[in-house]
């Protein structure tokens, strides 16, 4: 940047690239999971993109050994946005009931996540609560433990979300919103959360499933 030059001047990509996707980040030190939807997706997850980064770090782990982790996990980021030429993006939220440290890490992981989009790829992260995304994908929010439920139900859909881990579920879920906030296409379960009305709703007709395979 040269001096001078205000950040707010730096240039940020508004039309769309060619294959363009959306991705959903669930922000994590230990595992930081991203999942890529195309922009036109046809609800097959075969078309999902996922992937993992972060590690845990010993106890007696320098403060030097937590910032290359951070720093790892935001080039990772970065990278997998570039492969899936994502032009819209939206990252979990951490709750306010996490504790304070927790809280601390993950407002540092997901500052540090936002700025390298920005800066390197010319992209604004959107932030959406977990239980918003969740609420979204359920329609509404059961009493039960919430994230299991839902990681039950996206496992059910099939491969390769059977074979996802919660984190990478979590990121789909958000990426799911995402999709709808951008498009106003998105996945959902059908009825109030109750347990036994899981069947899919698509937010489009079946037929164009049918006439991609």
């Amino acid at each position: 940047m040269a001096d001078g030059e205000s950040r707010s001047s730096m240039k940020v990509r508004t039309k769309p690239r060619k294959g363009a996707s959306i991705i959903g980040i669930d922000s994590s030190l230990r595992a930081a999971a991203v999942c890529a939807l195309p922009l036109d997706w046809n609800y097959q997850l075969k078309y999902a993109k996922t992937k993992v980064f972060g590690y845990e770090l010993s106890k007696d782990a320098t403060e030097k050994d937590h910032l290359v982790r951070l720093s790892d996990i935001s080039d990772g980021i970065l990278k997998f946005a570039r492969d899936v030429q994502a032009d819209h993006v939206w990252i979990e939220n951490y709750a306010f009931s996490a504790k304070r440290s927790r809280a601390h890490a993950l407002g540092e992981a997901g500052g540090t996540i936002k700025l390298k989009l920005f800066e390197d790829w010319g992209v604004v992260t959107h932030s959406v609560v977990n239980q918003t995304a969740r609420k979204h994908l359920l329609q509404k929010l059961v009493r039960a433990d919430v994230k299991k439920y839902v990681c039950q139900n996206v496992k059910r859909l099939g491969f390769p979300a059977s074979k996802w881990t919660d984190d990478e579920i979590d990121a789909f879920v958000v990426a799911n919103y995402g999709l709808h906030k951008v498009t106003g296409r998105s996945m959902s379960f059908e009825g109030e959360g109750k347990k036994d009305q899981t069947e899919l709703i698509l937010a489009d007709l079946f037929s164009e499933i049918a006439d991609d395979e």
